[in-house]
C-alpha cells in the first residue's frame, strides 16, 4: 500500500470517490493490455488471498499531485 519509492515504473491512477491513487506496475499494466478488458471495459482478475478483482480505468493522472494517504 502507499507510493513506491521508485516510481518509475509506476503509472499513477486517481481511485474514483477516494482521496487516494493506486500506482499500478507497467508489468501489470502490460498484462491487463494483453488480456483485453471485458465487454463492460472492465479488466478482471484473481488476487490470491483476496479473489476476484475488478478495475476500470478512467483517465491516467500521470504527474497527480499526491493525496496524504499515497
Amino acid at each position: 500500500m502507499g507510493k513506491p519509492e521508485n516510481t518509475e515504473s509506476f503509472t499513477p491512477f486517481k481511485v474514483k470517490g477516494e482521496d487516494m491513487t493506486c500506482w499500478i506496475h507497467d508489468e501489470a499494466m502490460e498484462f491487463f493490455r494483453e488480456r483485453g478488458s471485458m465487454p463492460d471495459g472492465s479488466y478482471l482478475f484473481v488476487v490470491e488471498g483476496s479473489g476476484r478483482l475488478r478495475l476500470w480505468f478512467e483517465d491516467e493522472t500521470e504527474g497527480a499531485e499526491e493525496s496524504p494517504s499515497d
